[in-house]
């Protein structure tokens, strides 16, 4: 399985989250290839709102050299993972700048069909609150990017970093480890996407190919269909 890890910090050593994605990554890897990025190294253009994306095309984003090699590990990956630590009850500012360049791909605008063969894991930690609104931040975009399963795994580490957890926290984390691990083999294997995702991809796509939307999403639907169409 191939894998794209998103990071938001270099305390890999330290890290509650990277260390609970390496324990998965060294069990769903196997013979795939994983691509790693850490923001906002990897991705420091910030989102101008100059809607070049929207009203143009996305290859036109001022930060496109930054994404295409982001978009084409995506896209050769089955599975996608976040790093999310919490900040002030939300996702770090770095991570909200990426997912803001890919605003053009939520399906009300031109979704990437291949989303619906993937799955994404969404890895939250923090001291205290805020982990659920944290996820619910990363998992609004992989709804609408039409993720086929997303999956969410939250860590209390009571302020601990990765190296130090004590062991009651451990065995707590292996659990949650075991359980999602064995979701994503499960739905890999015959991998469908969830109800809600499946209303939202049928519902904009007759929008657009009944060009109910904006001209430039609705002619990129358009155009998958003939496409697909054309493949049958």
């Amino acid at each position: 399985m191939n894998i794209t890890l998103f990071t938001c910090n270099h305390r890999k050593s330290k890290s509650v989250t990277y260390g609970v994605a390496q324990q998965l990554i060294d069990t769903l890897l196997e013979d795939g290839t994983l691509y790693e990025f850490c923001l906002p190294q990897d991705m420091p253009h910030v989102c101008e709102a100059c809607y070049a994306c929207f009203t143009v095309g996305e290859e036109t984003c001022p930060g496109r050299t930054y994404l295409e090699p982001i978009l084409k590990a995506m896209s050769d990956s089955e599975l996608l993972i976040f790093c999310v630590p919490v900040y002030v009850f939300h996702l770090p500012g770095q991570l909200k700048t990426f997912l803001d360049h890919l605003a053009y791909q939520w399906v009300v605008h031109r979704a990437d069909p291949a989303m619906l063969r993937k799955q994404a894991l969404i890895i939250t930690a923090a001291a205290g609150a805020g982990m659920k609104r944290a996820e619910r931040d990363v998992r609004d975009s992989m709804n609408y990017w039409c993720v086929a399963r997303t999956w969410g795994i939250r860590i209390a580490s009571w302020g601990h970093d990765w190296a130090d957890l004590p062991g009651r926290f451990r065995r707590k984390i292996n659990r949650k480890t075991v359980r999602t691990i064995q979701r994503i083999k499960t739905h890999h294997a015959h991998l469908t996407p969830s109800l809600k995702v499946r209303l939202l991809y049928s519902f904009y796509r007759f929008l657009h190919l009944h060009r109910k939307m904006v001209p430039i999403d609705d002619e990129y639907w358009i155009r998958q269909k003939e496409r697909s169409d054309a493949k049958k």
